[in-house]
Order: structure tokens, then sequence, then C-alpha cells
């Protein structure tokens, strides 16, 4: 078991150079504080169902509120990288957007100036009711404009594809800021919950919030086992960003309402804030549950990828992690089956597992390792 010491050093460590990191620095010293904070849980309920000493317990409960604190601030600073991000794919949309219209004009004035002339001399043309010569005439001379005006067409529709990428690059920034924010709200929940604990008056009581902390905390290992596993795979994704963007690829292969569903069947969890009643803990829920009553029912890969983990996750049983182009990921849980190796390539539409009768299947589609509304993505 993992010391308070070694813990705190840890996380000191993670703090030491004042210089602001990089993202995914960021997302490194997020992940450790995570996993300190859920150590030092584990311990702290160890030492509360073994009734250790009231200072030792008090030790326990000083560090996870340091490591508290410290896991609200990084998220508040990735919050701010992705804010700023935003505000700059804004502008490079509103850029964008500018010179469609440009080139769209300066077309339609390049169309008039060269055609105009020659319509002008056979009202037939103009009017379009010509003979089947004239038809002729008229289209060899739109073939012949278009011809020349092939590049600045060229040029229009790559502008056009960079702002429908740009725009869904907007709305997984809108969606990962939206995410950080509930996260932050959940901490902020955990943190009034440890305090509520250590206030509890009644033996009854106090066993309770100690069995919810106990359901929330397996929750949360699952979570950051999924995240670390998706750093991992990031790392060695980098080097793969650069070579696409000297192919100049589209930065997403995927819009909104686009995806089609991993499993027919009925959403029985939905991604997002869920308030437990009985603890008032805010418990961030990063994925949907879909349930089916057909038995050994098919699951699909929603997009073109590579099975980048096929295994078990406590708490997630047979899971499946399939990496997409620019760091998307998605993710099936609960499965009963698993029908796709570990480094396969998988298309869209594609069996890659199965789900038992009335075992919901666990679905999270995650943008950069972080986790974005699968609904809004799902046709």
């Amino acid at each position: 078991m993992i010391g308070i010491a070694s813990l705190f050093m840890l996380t000191h460590l993670a703090f030491a150079d004042q210089t602001p990191p990089s993202r995914s620095q960021l997302n490194e010293r997020l992940d450790q504080v995570r996993s300190a904070r859920l150590a030092v849980e584990k311990e702290l309920l160890d030492s509360e169902r073994t009734r250790k000493s009231a200072e030792d317990q008090l030790k326990h409960l000083k560090t996870l509120q340091k490591l508290q604190t410290q896991e609200k601030a990084l998220t508040e600073q990735r919050l701010g990288t992705l804010e700023k991000y935003l505000g700059e794919l804004t502008a490079r949309k509103a850029d964008v957007n500018h010179r469609i219209e440009q080139t769209r004009n300066e077309l339609k004035q390049k169309f008039s100036k060269l055609i105009h002339p020659i319509l002008s001399q056979n009202e037939a043309l103009f009017r379009g009711d010509e003979s089947e010569g004239e038809s002729k005439i008229r289209e060899n001379i739109i073939s012949s404009l278009a011809l020349a005006q092939s590049k600045d067409l060229e040029a229009m529709l790559a502008d056009l594809q960079d702002a429908e990428d740009i725009e869904s690059r907007i709305e997984q920034e809108k969606q990962q800021i939206s995410s950080l924010m509930q996260d932050i709200s959940e901490q902020e929940s955990l943190i009034k919950f440890h305090q509520q604990i250590r206030q509890d008056l009644t033996e009854d009581t106090h066993e309770q919030h100690l069995v919810q902390l106990e359901e929330y905390r397996k929750l949360k290992v699952s979570e950051v086992e999924i995240e670390k596993m998706i750093s991992g795979f990031q790392d060695r994704q980098k080097l793969e960003h650069e070579e696409d963007k000297k192919r100049n690829q589209p930065f997403i292969s995927f819009h909104p309402k686009s995806l089609p569903w991993p499993l027919k069947g009925k959403v029985v969890d939905t991604y997002g804030q869920h308030r437990d009643s009985s603890s008032g803990l805010n418990i961030f829920k990063k994925g949907i549950e879909i349930l089916t009553i057909a038995e050994d029912a098919p699951v699909i890969a929603v997009l073109d990828g590579r099975v980048q983990y096929s295994g078990e996750i406590p708490g997630k049983g047979k899971v499946l992690i399939v990496e997409h182009p620019h760091s998307i990921y998605t993710i099936y849980g609960g499965l009963n089956q698993i029908a796709a190796a570990l480094g396969q390539d998988v298309h869209a539409n594609e069996t890659i597992g199965r789900v038992a009768s009335e075992m919901p299947l666990y679905f999270e589609i995650r943008s950069r390792n972080v986790a974005i509304d699968p609904i809004k993505w799902l046709q």
C-alpha cells in the first residue's frame, strides 16, 4: 500500500516547476493526483472501518483534502487551456468563412464577366430555349469556364471542408469544457461529503456513508484505469498526428449525429451529472448504458479504427477500447463476448462483441482523453 508521505511527495513534485505545463504534462499530473487521491481514499476507508486513532484518520483526511484541492486546481487549469483553444478555433472559423464568401463572390464576378458577352449575342442561349446545337455550345462554354476557375473552386471546396472540420472541433471543445466543469462540480461535492463523514453522529449513518464512498471509489478507479491507458495510447499517436498534418488530413472523421448506435436498444443511463440524493454526491458519469432484450446482441464499432485494448477492467467487465484518428477513442464495456483482437483494424458497423440479454452495454466517446456526450454524436 502506498504510504501517505510517498503520496504527498508524488503530488508535491508534480507542482515543483513553475513553467506552464503542456497539455500532455497537465494530463499526466492530473492522472497522478487522481490515482493518489483514490489510494488515500482507500486508506481512509480502511482506517475508518478498523477504527484507527483519530490522529491517524486526521492525517489521512488532511492529505486527502490537499489532493482534492490540487485535483480541482489542475482540472481548472485544464479547463483554461481548452477555453483558450476554443477561442482560437472560433477566430479561425470566422476567417475561413470570410475566405469562402470572398471566393464565392469572386467566382460570381469572373463568371459574369466571361459569359455575359457571349450570351448577349445569342438571345436563345440567354432564355434557355436554344436548339440542340446551341445547347451544346452553352454546355461547352460552362465547362470551359468551370475548368478555367477550377483552382478557385478547389480552394473554396478546401475551405468548406476546413470550416466543417472546425465546426466539429469546436463542438468537441465545448463538450470537453462541459465535461471538465462537471468534473469540478463532482470534486466539490466529494470534499463536502468527506467533511460530512467526519460529522456523522450515528453509527448507522456513518456506515451508510462509507458504503456510498466505497461504491463511488470503485466507479472512479475504473475511470482512472481507462484514462491511464488512453494517455499511453496518445503518446504513440502523437507522431501520427504530425504525419496527418503533413498529408493535410481532415482534423476529424465524424460530425454530430453522424455515428451509428453501437447497440440496438434503450438508453437506461445517461452521460453527465447525477446527484445521489442520499449522499449528496454529484456523480459525473462519463458514458451511457444501453439495454437490449435480445440474447447475444451484436455490438458494432461506430467508426473505423484499431483495437488498442481487449480485456477486463474492474467495474466495467469485458472491455474494448478502439482508437480512431486524431485522438478519438470509443469504449465498449459490459461485453458478454469480445469479437475483436488486440491490434485488429475494425470498420464502422462491424461486429466487435456481443452483450447478454438484460445486461447493459457501457459506451463512451473520448476526445483527447476527455469524455464527451455520446448522444450528441450518435444518429
